[in-house]
């Protein structure tokens, strides 16, 4: 899972931020390097209250996620964090990102969080999926 997680992370930050971000940085992106780092984030999840959605195509592919957990910065009003979503470009535009970000909300109430943030880069287009869920720069 680890790998597929990878390949989800490495690809759409290569095709959403591509012109945001310098090219060489996106082009120097490594599954193998994502790969370890999700290893590693996924054996502690549990123990630090983070988790992880994924979402699978009609033949069991992974093709976007999103993990959440507490708030990582200690930020005074907002305790929870959408940390990361994302979904493959084939796939956006059909309701996955909804409700990944549905199922994050849920599960952060269940755990007591019930205020939200996600930090996003102010160029990110995602900002308008966002706002059209509810969210508001701060």
């Amino acid at each position: 899972m680890h790998s597929a997680i990878a390949k989800v992370h490495v690809d759409t930050w290569r095709t959403t931020y591509s012109s945001i971000i310098p090219d060489e940085y996106l082009a120097n992106l490594s599954y193998e390097k994502r790969e370890s780092r999700w290893g590693q984030m996924l054996s502690t999840a549990t123990q630090n209250q983070h988790f992880i959605y994924v979402a699978e195509n009609a033949t069991g592919q992974i093709i976007a996620f999103a993990n959440g957990g507490p708030e990582r910065t200690s930020d005074p009003i907002y305790k929870g964090e959408l940390y990361a979503i994302y979904i493959q470009a084939d796939y956006q535009r059909q309701g996955l990102g909804r409700r990944l970000t549905q199922l994050v909300v849920e599960r952060l109430s269940e755990i007591g969080l019930h205020s939200m943030l996600v930090w996003v880069l102010a160029d990110n287009p995602a900002c308008r999926f966002y706002e059209a869920l509810g969210g508001q720069k701060v």
